[in-house]
C-alpha cells in the first residue's frame, strides 16, 4: 500500500491493476488479521502467519517481463514457511526483511 500511494512507482502510476492491487491488499489484510487472532489463542500462538511479496517474477503470465527468477522469488516463501516458533507473525516481508503495509 505504501508503494501504491506513491504516484512515481509502477503501482501508483498504473490504471490497469486496480482489481489486482485491491485483491492483494485484501489478502494481506486477512493474513494479518488471522495472525492477530492466532496470537490471542494460547493453543494457536505457535502458528505463524505472515504475508510476503516475492517481487516481480518473470513468468509466462507477464510475458517474462519480471526482473526476478522463480528461484529468487521463492526464497522469502521458503524462509517464512520454515520459521521457528519464536519467528515473527503478523508481518509483511520480502527477502530483505519486513516491509510497511
Amino acid at each position: 500500500m505504501t508503494l501504491t500511494s506513491d504516484p512515481a512507482t509502477p503501482f501508483g502510476e498504473s490504471d490497469t491493476i486496480v482489481a489486482y492491487a485491491s485483491s492483494k491488499a485484501a489478502v494481506t489484510m486477512i493474513s494479518l488479521q488471522y495472525a492477530n487472532a492466532f496470537r490471542r489463542h494460547p493453543s494457536h500462538s505457535h502458528i505463524k502467519i505472515d504475508a510476503a511479496t516475492p517481487g516481480h517474477i518473470a513468468t509466462d503470465v507477464n510475458g517474462y517481463a519480471g526482473t526476478r527468477t522463480v528461484k529468487q522469488s521463492a526464497k522469502i516463501v521458503v524462509d517464512l514457511a520454515t520459521l521457528s516458533d519464536s519467528g515473527p507473525s503478523g508481518g509483511y516481508f520480502n527477502e530483505d526483511g519486513p516491509l510497511p503495509c
